[in-house]
């Protein structure tokens, strides 16, 4: 690790179900978050300074992929229709446990 880096252990993500990470990097200056990209073969510096990263075919998020919790306390205050499309707590809880079990082990 670089003597500039700014890097966290232990910043509560715990408390949104997150254990066993590696490295926790929080609110990096753009020199570090460069020098990480770099690190990780994520990206290449370009002519005059720009990072350069490819991303693939689907770069975007897809406006079908947005899912908001129907939950009792908002329903009523959601615009529910094609874009805004509800998902049962349940299913929200199954994704997020997967996302976490994904997480360990990992820097992030």
């Amino acid at each position: 690790m670089r003597d500039n880096e700014i890097k966290h252990r232990c910043h509560g993500l715990e408390n949104h179900g997150l254990y066993n990470l590696n490295d926790i990097y929080w609110n990096l200056p753009t020199p570090a978050l460069y020098e990480q990209a770099l690190d990780r073969h994520e990206g290449l510096l370009s002519h005059l300074g720009p990072l350069v990263v490819r991303t693939g075919h689907h770069a975007g998020r897809s406006a079908g992929d947005k899912f908001i919790v129907d939950e009792e306390g908002s329903h009523d205050l959601i615009w529910w229709g094609n874009i805004n499309r509800p998902i049962p707590e349940y299913n929200f809880d199954i994704l997020h446990q997967r996302m976490a079990s994904y997480l360990q082990m990992k820097d992030i």
